[in-house]
């Protein structure tokens, strides 16, 4: 997505919002993934099926994020894209690392198993999640 043109559907969307700086941070299959400010983090769903995926996310995050102890996304925005309807995304940007083996690996033995345990409390409480 053009940067002039993520600007205007965010100050569209979003009266008086900052829109200085926006980065382009990566796409996957589903979403392309912008950040704003160095603060924000917006996804903007690439096809209809991703869009309905994202709808139900919307509707499930807030009531996850009381069950969880793991930062998650907090969507603050939540708009529609005009020129397809879908609807878009920003949080306040999760600060941390990638979860990748080479890191995992680098940590000393104590807090790679805190981090181990971290990610297993985790599990437990998404599977405890009412459905």
């Amino acid at each position: 997505m053009d940067i002039n043109l993520l600007r205007k559907l965010l100050t569209a969307n979003f009266e008086g919002f900052d829109t200085r700086k926006i980065d382009f941070l990566g796409e996957g299959f589903d979403s392309w993934v912008y950040t704003v400010n160095d603060e924000y983090v917006f996804r903007f769903p690439k096809h209809y099926e991703s869009a309905q995926k994202l709808d139900i996310e919307i509707s499930l995050l807030p009531q996850l994020q009381q069950h969880i102890n793991l930062a998650i996304p907090n969507f603050k925005y939540v708009g529609k894209q005009r020129r397809n309807g879908f609807p878009f995304v920003g949080y306040r940007k999760i600060v941390g690392n990638v979860l990748e083996r080479d890191y995992l690996y680098g940590l000393d033995k104590g807090l790679r198993d805190r981090l181990i345990a971290d990610v297993a409390v985790f599990i437990e409480q998404l599977h405890s999640f009412p459905n």
